[in-house]
């Protein structure tokens, strides 16, 4: 005998379906409940089975692996990053943990998508004297951090852009001819 960790009652080891993940070898929840979970997903279609979801009459509630708070998809952001669409912290945990270390995710980004680590970035931004490589507008005067400039074809680094700049880059294509192109067009109407 066995008692279901959904329902609470005790039941025979035959109404568990058997799992390799638990000590006895049977699965927490019985065969109806977990089949009524497996329903109760199915009718909201683009909500996945989680473990941590907890269906509703109007929905699901989700609990938030940082604060333990149920709430329900709205307070939780998407992430195609994660297994069922959603990050496991909600956008009240993020935003708090965003507040205490703002560059944080800037240095792990620039890591991931770069391969540059933090020391790395401050070689490079004091060989350009903590300015933009393109306009030199200085770092103290600029909201975000400068953005690592890369070729799009190798992925080597050219060096530090402000947003600006680095969008202009991008709608240029990184393409010489565009930009000259661009340069002579300005020059035709300069007074």
């Amino acid at each position: 005998m066995k008692t279901c960790s959904k329902c609470g009652i005790r039941k025979d080891f035959s109404e568990f379906h058997r799992s390799s993940q638990t000590k006895d070898g049977f699965n927490y929840w019985c065969k109806s409940c977990r089949l009524e979970y497996k329903r109760v997903c199915r009718r909201s279609y683009d909500v996945p089975m989680l473990l941590n979801g907890v269906p509703t009459d109007d929905g699901w509630l989700v609990k938030c692996t940082n604060c333990g708070e149920f709430k329900d998809f709205d307070g939780f952001a998407k992430d195609r990053n994660k297994k069922f669409g959603y990050h496991s912290w909600c956008k009240a945990c993020q935003k708090e943990r965003k507040s205490r270390n703002p560059e944080r995710s800037s240095i792990r980004n620039r890591k991931r998508n770069f391969g540059i680590s933090e020391n790395g970035y401050l070689i490079l931004l004091e060989s350009q004297g903590s300015r933009c490589a393109i306009c030199g507008v200085h770092v103290d005067n600029l909201k975000k951090s400068l953005a690592v400039d890369h070729s799009h074809e190798t992925g080597n680094i050219r060096g530090l852009l402000c947003t600006k700049c680095n969008v202009g880059l991008g709608y240029f294509q990184d393409s010489q001819a565009l930009i000259m192109a661009a340069a002579e067009y300005l020059e035709e109407f300069d007074e």
